[in-house]
C-alpha cells in the first residue's frame, strides 16, 4: 500500500512539474523573440518577472518534495533556512 502511495506521489509530482516548466520555456522563447524588437524593454521585464516568480514557486515545491522524501527515509533535519 505504501509503495503504491509513493508511486502515485512520484507520478503526480512529475506531472505537476512538467506543466510549469513548459510554460517557462515558452516564456523564455517569447523573451528571446521580443528582445529583438525595438522598444521591447518593458515587455521583456514583465516576462522575466513572471519567469522569476514561477521559478521561485517551483523551487519551493521541489524543496518540499525533497523534505518529504527525507522524512520518509528518516534523514530529515528541520533546520530553518
Amino acid at each position: 500500500m505504501l509503495a503504491h502511495f509513493y508511486e502515485m506521489l512520484t507520478t503526480t509530482f512529475s506531472h505537476e512539474m512538467q506543466t510549469p516548466l513548459h510554460q517557462q520555456l515558452t516564456l523564455i522563447e517569447s523573451v528571446n523573440k521580443i528582445a529583438e524588437s525595438p522598444n521591447s524593454l518593458e515587455r521583456v521585464k514583465k516576462l522575466l518577472k513572471i519567469i522569476t516568480n514561477s521559478s521561485h514557486a517551483l523551487s519551493y515545491f521541489v524543496s518540499d518534495m525533497i523534505d518529504l522524501f527525507k522524512i520518509k527515509q528518516g534523514n530529515f533535519d528541520p533546520k530553518v533556512e
